[in-house]
């Protein structure tokens, strides 16, 4: 069997899987809150209690160099090889969450997927992904006539590039408070929460005084999303507003990047959560508004990812490749 995990600022997700009928099955699964846990031994100890196992593939939140990573949202320093000699394994593959994401993209069935922009994709050209969550992750998945590899990027971390005039005046109010101010600052679950402080201590804007505790004490993200779908709360409904347009930019910039006309997929957990947000115009208008270039970005095919189990089953099937090359 392959161990396989999907690690996460906020949860970790770990399964069992065996081969199958040209498939990968899970035997068993397992998620965990991230912080509750020192580091990914841990949870492997928790998890396995002394199951062998023929390897084992992890996607992770974070860069990682020489199968190595330090989680920019856990205070996790992981050395895969170390690991694997620690807790019995005969070897455990780190790879950036992304990736696993991606690769577990060839595996799903339609109706994992919600459209967003309707449009052909273009055969064999490359695709693009981001995924909102705890942080911001992103990557490019090159097509070639061989089976290519998702390319590993921090690109959540690039400088945010305010658009507007009111995107300027949430760049200025967040560069006070944390100096450089990343695309993540502003399009993740944390950002959810920095651009609702915006339009309530800023804009003036007011809250809802329960959404308002929960920003400030509990999941202001899973708060923030529902009053504002629900049209409860003025701040959220504005929140919501200036999120999906400024994720919509970030997309847009990575397609540009990537010239992904085989589609761009939106992976992590807000976009399922914001489904009947996502779809209702301001997503896309912040994704084609691109000027000379708003034709293109048009007829690119976008989907929202909705089985949360796609960076896991991304890390099975990497996990098994390597497993069948020993």
């Amino acid at each position: 069997m392959i161990l396989a995990g999907d690690i996460g600022g906020t949860k970790a997700v770990i399964g069992l899987f065996e081969p199958h009928l040209e498939q990968l099955a899970c035997v068993r699964k397992a998620t965990y809150r991230s912080a509750d846990h020192p580091g990914l031994g841990s949870i492997i100890d928790d998890f396995l209690r002394g199951e062998s196992v023929r390897g084992a593939c992890v996607g992770i939140a974070g860069p990682v160099i020489d199968n190595r990573c330090k989680t920019p949202n856990l205070s996790w320093e992981v050395n895969g090889n170390e690991v694997a000699r620690a807790h019995g394994l005969p070897w455990l593959v780190l790879e950036n969450d992304l990736v696993a994401n991606a690769d577990g993209i060839p595996v799903l069935l339609p109706e994992d997927f919600t459209v967003i922009n309707e449009a052909d994709a273009v055969e064999g050209a490359p695709q693009a992904m981001i995924s909102p969550g705890t942080g911001l992750g992103m990557t490019i998945i090159p097509r070639t006539n061989v089976r290519s590899r998702p390319l590993p990027s921090e690109g959540g971390h690039q400088t945010f590039a305010p658009r507007t005039a009111r995107e300027r005046r949430l760049a200025a109010h967040l560069e006070g408070i944390f100096g450089h101010v990343s695309a993540e600052r502003v399009v993740s679950g944390r950002g959810l929460s920095n651009i609702f402080r915006f339009i309530v201590d800023v804009e003036g804007v007011e809250p809802r005084p329960e959404v308002a505790h929960e920003v400030e004490t509990g999941d202001g993200g899973r708060a923030i999303g529902q009053a504002g779908i629900a049209g409860t709360c003025p701040a959220a409904t504005a929140t919501l507003d200036l999120f999906l347009e400024a994720c919509g930019a970030v997309a847009g910039n990575l397609a540009l990047v990537s010239l992904a006309r085989g589609g761009v997929f939106l992976g992590g957990g807000i976009a399922p959560k914001l489904l009947p947000r996502m779809v209702d115009g301001t997503f896309m208008r912040g994704f084609t508004g691109k000027g000379r270039f708003t034709d293109l970005l048009s007829r690119i095919p976008v989907k929202v990812i909705e089985n949360p189990l796609t960076a896991l089953l991304g890390a099975a099937r990497r996990g098994h490749l390597i497993s069948r090359k020993d």
